[in-house]
């Protein structure tokens, strides 16, 4: 976060920058690409290059070679650090204001927090392990050797002394939190690949003042226009760590092979944003906290991420027959296709076929089904399918306009790939394959034996069986 403060800095103090010799701004930018980019990967200028700095950049980056990025980190704030010692109290920085994340918003949010950090932050110090151990040997003891009244008193004790770590540990968690929302107000460097060409370039991701929108550019603006991409918080679906998505799936077919340890997608029903960081390490400390900050900001309880579908059904449980007759009975009607009507990205309104592939790994929707594909019809794999949302909160349904009366009609199906944003004639039809899609994609991702046929086309299963036998 610090070298995001210091980039910072550098790139919107207009008196440093002019203050600045040839050698210092060569230096600067050298160990800036060295971090962000890694190891020189741009041509020599030519020959006929005018720009004398050009040249001197360039040369400096690569001979950097394979410099670490830590050693780049270095390197970049020592200069900053001999030219300005004090810019740390540059009164330019961003600063809390009436539409940051209040005092409020976090207190509210602690609750929520504390479970989902206890199951994602690093394992217990040595110390700590040692501790609650300690602690469990007392109670044994007491409860083998001491009277009700010891147990009790030693309890008393117990919980008075996790009270206290629980306090502790939600104030370092509002902290943090406090401090990775004022990074996303000031921005952080992110690569982003081109579709077109394969090659990453440096992008900004930020986050308005408002609180309330991402946006990713070249570089950030505070007059964000149309044509400034982004993505609103409310609306994302799942922070998918790693290159599972429709875009790094592309990437990968023409060669290009981003690095999983390193990536991590944003996806909403406006669009999917895919970024690279500069480490491993960064890109997991990053992945934490966007999870940590959308569980805090969101009231929402039907976002159920790929892995986690049985929590979108009211009653998790192990698959009954009852549930494997509705699933298969389902399975048989989108296979069958089912006619729904289909709002576009512009928020028009077309009637289109929602129907299943014949290898039931696929949702398809068309103007009509299709029993071979053409690759014409847009589609999007089940393990793609990242949230199953009621209602008309999604980009397309908000282009459209949609009323009140609709909301109880509508739903969205979420993948990296696409959004299918769809309404159905009553709400009483839109609730009922809201609640079979959401339990179709639980057992789906879960392969339950009692239903794991019932996800298999008959050939498939014949293929499966094992020698001499015949389908099951």
């Amino acid at each position: 976060m610090k070298f995001e403060k210091a980039d910072f800095y550098v790139s919107n103090n207009t008196a440093f920058n002019s203050s600045l010799n040839m050698a210092q701004r060569v230096a600067l930018y050298a160990f800036r690409q060295q971090a962000i980019v890694g190891k020189c990967n741009t041509p020599k200028p030519g020959f006929f290059e005018l720009v004398e700095e050009v040249k001197k950049r360039w040369h400096a980056w690569n001979n950097l070679g394979s410099m670490s990025h830590d050693d780049a980190v270095s390197g970049f704030m020592g200069v900053i650090d001999e030219i300005e010692p004090r810019w740390e109290e540059w009164p330019g920085f961003p600063t809390p204001g009436e539409d940051d994340l209040t005092e409020e918003h976090l207190k509210e949010a602690t609750t929520k927090i504390q479970t989902h950090f206890r199951k994602f932050s690093a394992q217990k110090t040595v110390e700590q392990d040692r501790a609650d151990a300690d602690a469990a040997s007392r109670i044994q003891s007491v409860i083998r050797g001491k009277s009700a009244r010891g147990v009790a008193v030693q309890k008393r004790a117990e919980a008075a002394k996790q009270r206290e770590q629980d306090e502790e540990r939600a104030k370092a968690e509002q902290e943090e939190l406090k401090a990775f929302w004022h990074l996303l107000l000031q921005g952080m460097c992110v690569m982003k690949y081109s579709m077109k060409s394969g090659k990453k370039a440096e992008r900004h991701l930020w986050l308005d003042r408002t609180g309330t929108r991402l946006y990713i550019a070249r570089k950030k603006v505070v007059d964000t226009s149309t044509s400034t991409k982004g993505l609103y918080l409310r609306d994302i679906s799942e922070i998918r760590a790693g290159t599972d998505s429709n875009t790094f799936a592309q990437l990968k077919s023409q060669g290009v092979a981003p690095s999983p340890d390193k990536c991590f997608s944003l996806i909403g029903t406006e669009r999917t944003i895919d970024v690279e960081m500069p480490t491993a390490n960064s890109c997991a400390n990053v992945v934490a906290r966007f999870q940590l900050l959308l569980k805090a900001l969101t009231t929402s309880t039907s976002k159920a991420a790929k892995g986690k579908w049985g929590r979108a059904i009211a009653q998790v449980r192990k698959s009954s027959m009852a549930d494997v007759a509705i699933v298969a009975h389902f399975r048989e009607l989108l296979l069958t296709g089912m006619e729904v009507i289909k709002y576009d990205g512009n928020g028009k309104r077309k009637k289109k076929v929602l129907w299943l592939d014949k290898d039931g790994d696929r949702l398809y929707i068309d103007a009509k089904k299709r029993i071979v594909s053409t690759g014409t019809e847009k589609g999007l794999s089940l393990n793609d399918i990242t949230e199953i949302r009621p209602g008309i909160n999604s980009a397309a349904f908000s282009k459209a306009a949609c009323d009140g009366s609709s909301k109880s009609k509508c739903f969205s199906i979420i993948g990296s790939e696409r959004t299918l944003d769809i309404e159905l004639p009553t709400s009483e039809a839109r609730d009922a394959v809201v609640f079979r899609l959401q339990l179709f994609m639980h057992q789906w991702h879960h392969k339950d034996q009692s239903v794991h046929s019932a996800f298999r086309p008959p050939e498939a299963a014949a293929r499966e069986a094992p020698p001499g036998l015949g389908p099951p």
